[in-house]
């Protein structure tokens, strides 16, 4: 129960719900020349809530030029608090691809 956005160069695992808990952190994948994918944790804390059965999105950032497509904005959207309730929130996080983790 885990959200996940990206394209065949990049992509990001986000949260979701864990046999115990739910999670909120953020996983960065980038995929190198001859489809090598490498993983990396974002380098700090998603800020929003720990969340399951949210929905997520990645949209070019804000500004971004053609050459910088590759840097996104993630949206996540609403889901399910630990607690049972639902959330009716968007949270935002930038993703720089290809470069070093990024903060969410």
């Amino acid at each position: 129960d885990r959200g996940a956005v990206g394209d065949s160069t990049a992509g990001a695992v986000i949260g979701g719900a864990m046999p115990r808990e739910y999670a909120s952190d953020v996983w960065i994948m980038d995929v190198a020349e001859g489809g090598v994918a490498e993983w990396r944790r974002a380098s700090s804390p998603a800020p929003w809530p720990a969340r399951a059965a949210f929905q997520a999105l990645a949209v070019p950032a804000s500004g971004a030029t053609a050459a910088q497509s590759a840097a996104e904005e993630i949206l996540v959207l609403g889901g399910r608090l630990q607690t049972g309730s639902l959330a009716a929130d968007v949270w935002s996080g930038s993703l720089a691809v290809g470069g070093p983790a990024p903060d969410v």
